[in-house]
């Protein structure tokens, strides 16, 4: 004869098990994963930072270029790249 309790108690109990299944099988990854390092995040963010200061170059350069008459923007563009140029040498 049909008893439906027996049907919910067989699914409680697969799910009980895939629920084991799965967490067991989290924790194996999650013990198989190397943690990123402390010196891979300053590098990363050493990195970044600087690629952020020359874009802020490139910005100066463009509004003192812009505020300058036509004739001098050749030197005041170079005088960005010296300046960029000295600064990275002296960051290094």
């Amino acid at each position: 004869f049909f008893c439906p309790m027996t049907i919910f108690q067989n699914q409680t109990a697969l799910y009980i098990e895939l629920h084991a299944q799965l967490q067991k099988d989290f924790e194996q990854q999650m013990n198989d994963t190397q943690p990123v390092s402390a010196h891979s995040i300053d590098t990363f963010w050493l990195i970044f930072g600087g690629i952020l200061i020359f874009f802020m170059q490139a910005g100066f350069a463009l509004i003192e270029g812009g505020a300058v008459h036509q004739h001098s923007v050749s030197k005041i563009l170079i005088k960005n790249v010296v300046d960029a140029c000295v600064g990275s040498l002296i960051w290094f």
